[in-house]
């Protein structure tokens, strides 16, 4: 199936990019402070969580993710979400939710594209 997994690929293209975790770590889209749901540009502006990915391992932060390829079922995706979810002392009963609607994101664009979103609007870097 295809997931996203972290990149460090066109890093640098926008102002306020940065990667901190470790390439081809498995994302999710992380949990979003006020400052930058309410930020009048939160492309740009904030802490960067609207317009970051979450690494599941690590915790940290992603401007760019790629699509790949991985031989993996969405039980195990959701399992892995679940699992840094509980890591980071957040509610994981959306898991699967979250697995399913990562897994329809990344069947949207092929297999190498790297991406980038803001508030979870996501587009092609």
């Amino acid at each position: 199936m295809k997931l996203l997994v972290a990149t460090a690929e066109t890093q640098g293209q926008r102002p306020g990019d940065f990667h901190w975790c470790a390439d081809n770590e498995l994302v999710m889209f992380g949990v979003i402070c006020d400052t930058d749901r309410y930020a009048d540009d939160a492309g740009t502006g904030g802490c960067g969580c609207g317009r970051s990915f979450t690494g599941l391992d690590s915790g940290k932060g992603t401007t760019t993710a790629v699509v790949l390829e991985r031989d993996t079922g969405i039980n195990e995706y959701a399992e892995a979400i679940r699992v840094s979810l509980n890591k980071q002392r957040h509610d994981n009963t959306g898991a699967l939710r979250a697995a399913l609607a990562l897994s329809h994101v990344a069947d949207d664009y092929p297999v190498g594209t790297v991406i980038g979103h803001v508030l979870g609007k996501v587009y092609v870097r």
